[in-house]
């Protein structure tokens, strides 16, 4: 009986070891889609999965990046199910799953900057990027938006569809290496950008507690619109930030 409390801990350090070495749920689908574009993208598409760049804010951690002679697709994944809802302007979107509400930040948004990052490596027209945001085959997307937000299942036809060549062959190679050789590669570089991540929000939050706009500075002014009352930017419209 006194061995007890030690056999206790002991099993209770082995279950919290196991949680920890346990992958993510968003880590678990980042992994699916990366084995998807390598096994159905054509032998002349390049991809780079979960790589952390540069950018005016710190540090940004996009998913996938795949290069090809018809764009430069960032591509942002969210192992989320249930009902998905949101707009292009959202600053919030929301996954609803048996009742249960879920917000989470745009992730159109939030690829967006992706974009501006990778652009600020690799000068090239923003014809040349696209953004895309895919989700969970289980999620049911009520989204209403002109951004290319899709299923997994639909990821790849959504990339193919994109028959343009914009980039030349000759280049592709050397748009990879300049990004691999910007790309963050120091044994601390996700606890850096985690810390990053939290300044950030925390500034944005106090700007906002502030009354102030977190986009451009501006004050946030109460509004009336067809969906209720909201917070907007009184810079608008040429800043269109808005928050519920």
């Amino acid at each position: 009986m006194a061995a007890l409390p030690f056999i206790i801990i002991g099993v209770i350090s082995l279950f919290v070891l196991l949680v920890w070495l346990m992958p993510s749920k968003g880590a678990i689908g980042e992994k699916r889609v990366a084995k998807m574009l390598a096994k159905h993208l054509p032998e002349d598409y390049i991809v780079v999965n979960d790589i952390t760049i540069p950018c005016e804010l710190g540090t940004t951690q996009i998913d996938h990046i795949v290069f090809s002679t018809h764009g430069i697709f960032i591509i942002e994944t969210k192992n989320y199910t249930g009902w998905i809802s949101g707009t292009d302007r959202s600053e919030f979107w929301q996954k609803n799953m048996y009742g249960y509400k879920y917000k989470f930040r745009n992730p159109l948004k939030q690829n967006y900057a992706h974009l501006k990052a990778l652009q600020s490596i690799i000068p090239l027209g923003v014809y040349c990027f696209h953004s895309i945001v895919t989700f969970s085959n289980s999620a049911t997307l009520h989204t209403r938006c002109r951004g290319n937000v899709v299923r997994n299942c639909d990821l790849i036809d959504a990339i193919l569809q994109h028959t343009s060549i914009v980039i030349p062959q000759t280049d592709i190679q050397h748009i990879v290496n300049k990004v691999l050789a910007a790309a963050l590669v120091e044994k601390d570089t996700k606890k850096q950008h985690v810390r990053n991540v939290k300044s950030n929000i925390k500034e944005r939050n106090a700007k906002i507690k502030d009354g102030v706009c977190p986009r451009c500075g501006g004050q946030l002014v109460k509004r009336h619109g067809k969906y209720g009352s909201f917070y907007g930017c009184s810079n608008y419209p040429s800043c269109k930030f808005t928050l519920k």
